[in-house]
């Protein structure tokens, strides 16, 4: 008679009870990576691998902290005269995860529903690896006859459906705003702004006023409010039946669901293998950095070309010093006549219809 069998559910059961230390898992989960979490998945980018994978702090996603405002930031409209502290959650965390150089990032957002965002083939990708690893978690579960880790592994595959569900509601209100802004119309009105941190970076801004106003300065109201809520709370639940579950799984368990949490959040907030030039599935985004007078503001304001009456809005902002100041009014002159800047020029010229782009000459 064989006895291989036997000898193999001995050894699994002997995986549920080796113990030869104790680790605070409960702890890691709910403690760890709160911040880095709200900040990664609050700006509504897609990843090649991680998006169906489960993160650290998953009360992060349930108690909607990843839709609440963030201070410091301002926008200032040269266009339309128009100063506004109050910028839609998501892009104040997309804007804290580009890097972007002191006074020298310029962006350029704009309606372009011709590229997807995430291709069939990126989706399918990132469902299957999600799904060999959830997969793997349930089948330890099951083999050790760790009916806790069993538990933990269920809930953290419907919390990841949970929030898969959330993530869709905020970036499908977006792309609506979008669709009613007719950005394709070469009549329709752009503005330039600077967009100040609350570190003092400042970058520059091109896009049309109907994505400033409609997409990038108010909070994504999701569109199906009943959908969004509920499962919130189901996340909520499955958030409780993961930290109780975890802690009292086998040590070989929650070793498992650490690793995996811990890899999964460091791809995330990494940005590993993120799309960053896409923001749903009918915006892009294109930036460039000029290297030419790197730091400086007044080097800033002369890049945006302002008309007389833009530049009274530098001063009532507080951007710029009064005209009693002569000298950095003419040093600011002495840039606007600066002849460099040719990488600038065509870059603005391959973002900017063909009128707008000849004003920076």
């Amino acid at each position: 008679m064989d006895s291989t069998h036997p000898h193999h559910m001995i050894a699994l059961k002997q995986v549920k009870s080796w113990a030869p230390f104790k680790i605070d898992a409960l702890g890691l989960v709910t403690l760890l990576g709160a911040g880095p979490v709200d900040q990664a998945v609050g700006r509504l980018s897609r990843n090649r691998f991680v998006d169906h994978l489960p993160f650290l702090a998953l009360n992060v996603v349930a108690g909607d902290d990843i839709n609440q405002a963030q201070p410091g930031y301002a926008v200032y409209n040269f266009r339309d005269a128009v100063v506004t502290s109050q910028l839609a959650p998501w892009f104040t965390r997309w804007l804290a995860a580009q890097d972007v150089t002191q006074c020298s990032s310029f962006l350029h957002l704009a309606y372009d529903a011709k590229g997807a965002s995430f291709s069939r083939w990126d989706n399918a990708l990132s469902i299957i690896v999600s799904s060999v690893v959830l997969v793997s978690m349930v089948l330890l579960a099951g083999l050790t006859e760790d009916w806790w880790a069993f538990v933990n592994a269920v809930s953290l595959i419907i919390s990841v459906m949970c929030r898969r569900c959330i993530l869709h509601e905020l970036v499908h209100s977006i792309d609506t705003a979008v669709g009613t802004v007719p950005e394709h119309d070469p009549a329709r009105i752009g503005v330039k702004c600077l967009v100040q941190f609350p570190d003092g970076k400042a970058l520059t801004l091109f896009t049309s006023r109907g994505i400033l106003t409609k997409v990038l300065l108010p909070r994504p109201a999701p569109l199906h409010h009943r959908r969004y809520h509920l499962a919130r709370y189901i996340a909520w639940l499955c958030f409780g039946f993961h930290v109780i579950s975890l802690g009292m799984s086998a040590l070989a368990s929650q070793l498992a669901t650490v690793v995996v949490l811990l890899l999964s959040t460091a791809l995330l907030v990494f940005r590993v293998f993120a799309v960053e030039d896409r923001i749903g599935s009918k915006m892009r985004v294109r930036r460039f950095d000029d290297q030419e007078g790197h730091g400086s503001y007044r080097r800033t304001y002369s890049r945006l070309k302002l008309t007389g009456t833009e530049e009274q809005s530098l001063v009532a902002w507080n951007l710029a010093p009064q005209r009693t100041n002569v000298d950095w009014w003419n040093k600011y002159r002495a840039g606007l006549a600066d002849p460099n800047g040719t990488q600038l020029c065509k870059f603005l010229d391959d973002v900017l219809p063909k009128g707008e782009a000849m004003a920076w000459r």
